[in-house]
């Protein structure tokens, strides 16, 4: 087998499914099935198995694709450390961005590096927070706009900015009409989060546990947005940040601020054992002193 056989049987493992994982490699799936076939006799086990949905993974797949996924990975790493070692310019840069980064950042950002280097392709890729620094991990990104915590034995982490955190609530609850709030104001709230695939998430939940509770969460979403709206239709509260409820534009939502400030602080990551590229230290230093103006 060779590293081509084990990104498809990679991209089989994604979809479930032979027919959508031929569709999206560009093959048939009697060709994708050989593949398969293939491994399985190089192995002298079964990967795969059908189900009434697709296929799925047997034991002996899983451990297999642990092990593919590291090779197909260190193969990136390789290819990049040659051309690092070449001198090769790659002149593409590719950035995972945590949803809502971008109504902090705005799109002037990519403007004005694109201004400032038009040799160079830039693409961005909205992720959740653990998405975003996964597809750095997995080496579908060069660097990634996210929040801390991130494994700092993993990842090479540069501080950015800090984003304090508010308290979001619709006119009408009680709690609109206070200063400040603590976490502990949340006891008796319908509370409104990002799931857990986002930093906010847990942050917002290990502060209720500090304070004593467990929070009533009644709704989690996969978009930054959907809290802030289902607060202004008073379905209850959530915790977010001045930037993103600025795309919301509601009258009747109210910005708390916490008595003991909270924040999320951004970084820019990129994988620890990966050389930097020109590319890369470009970017880095551009967005750093782009956060100086925030």
């Amino acid at each position: 087998m060779n590293i081509r056989d084990l990104e498809y049987f990679l991209q089989v493992c994604e979809d479930k499914n032979i027919h959508k994982a031929a569709e999206k490699l560009f093959i048939s799936p009697q060709g994708l099935s050989q593949t398969i076939k293939k491994i399985e006799k190089e192995l002298g086990a079964e990967i795969l198995k059908r189900t009434n949905y697709g296929v799925d993974l047997t034991d002996e797949g899983r451990v297999f694709a642990k092990h593919a996924r590291q090779i197909t990975e260190h193969m990136v790493f390789l290819n990049r450390e040659i051309e690092q070692l070449a001198n090769v310019e790659t002149g593409q840069l590719f950035i995972s961005i945590s949803y809502g980064m971008f109504s902090f950042y705005k799109a002037k950002c990519i403007l004005d590096f694109k201004a400032l280097y038009p040799d160079i392709t830039l693409e961005y890729r909205e992720y959740t927070d653990k998405k975003a620094v996964e597809s750095v991990w997995y080496g579908e990104s060069d660097l990634a706009l996210t929040y801390l915590p991130v494994d700092k034995e993993r990842f090479r982490i540069t501080p950015l900015n800090r984003n304090e955190l508010f308290l979001v609530v619709n006119k009408k609850n009680p709690l609109s009409t206070k200063e400040h709030v603590s976490f502990g104001d949340l006891r008796d709230q319908r509370l409104i989060l990002q799931n857990q695939e986002f930093v906010l998430h847990n942050f917002v939940k290990d502060q209720c546990k500090k304070h004593g509770f467990v929070p009533n969460i009644i709704f989690e979403s996969n978009g930054v947005c959907m809290c802030n709206k289902l607060c202004r239709d008073n379905i209850g509260v959530t915790v977010s940040m001045k930037h993103v409820l600025e795309d919301i534009k509601a009258e009747n939502l109210v910005l708390i601020p916490f008595e003991k400030r909270a924040y999320l602080d951004i970084v820019l990551i990129s994988r620890l054992e990966m050389p930097e590229t020109k590319e890369m230290k470009l970017y880095k230093d551009f967005i750093l002193t782009y956060s100086q103006h925030f």
